[in-house]
């Protein structure tokens, strides 16, 4: 039995399954919101999580490595230090997002919002980020080697130290 609770300890979620993952993608399959859900360091690599509204949620550590997030909304969702690696969000929702020091390497965020989030220190090596709006996000001192920017928009964006 796989208990998906918000960070006030609340149950969002309950299924008798045997992962945090399997438990996360049924929910998700259900149209069930996971608004400020607490997956702080959840295995969810190769997740379908595909239109998943997963907005406030706590999923700093967690491994989302090749997850499909295609469409999903993690507005306001802290990811600090998690692994996004060949992630898929295409379209996603990341804005006003914490990403510190996350690994997007080669991640697809082609038309993403980007909006205002914390990208400080993330790896974006091969990153897919065309047409992604970066507008007033920080992506100081962050590895953007290899990356795909053509047209994407960053007005505003601060851009200290980046490496690209």
């Amino acid at each position: 039995m796989i208990q998906i609770k918000n960070m006030q300890g609340e149950l969002l979620f309950e299924a008798d399954v045997s992962t945090i993952k399997e438990g996360v993608e049924l929910a998700v399959k259900q149209g069930v919101p996971l608004v400020k859900a607490n997956l702080r360091g959840a295995d969810l690599s190769g997740a379908n999580l595909k239109g998943a509204n997963i907005s406030e949620a706590a999923l700093s550590g967690a491994n989302l490595k090749d997850a499909n997030l295609n469409g999903a909304n993690l507005e306001h969702a802290h990811l600090w230090m998690a692994n996004l690696e060949r992630a898929n969000l295409e379209g996603a929702n990341l804005s006003l997002t914490v990403l510190s020091g996350a690994n997007l390497s080669k991640a697809n965020l082609s038309k993403a919002n980007l909006s205002r989030t914390n990208l400080y220190e993330t790896n974006c090596k091969g990153a897919y980020l065309f047409g992604a709006n970066l507008k007033g996000a920080n992506i100081s001192r962050t590895d953007l080697s290899g990356a795909n920017l053509k047209g994407a928009n960053l007005i505003g964006t601060f851009l200290e130290g980046i490496v690209l």
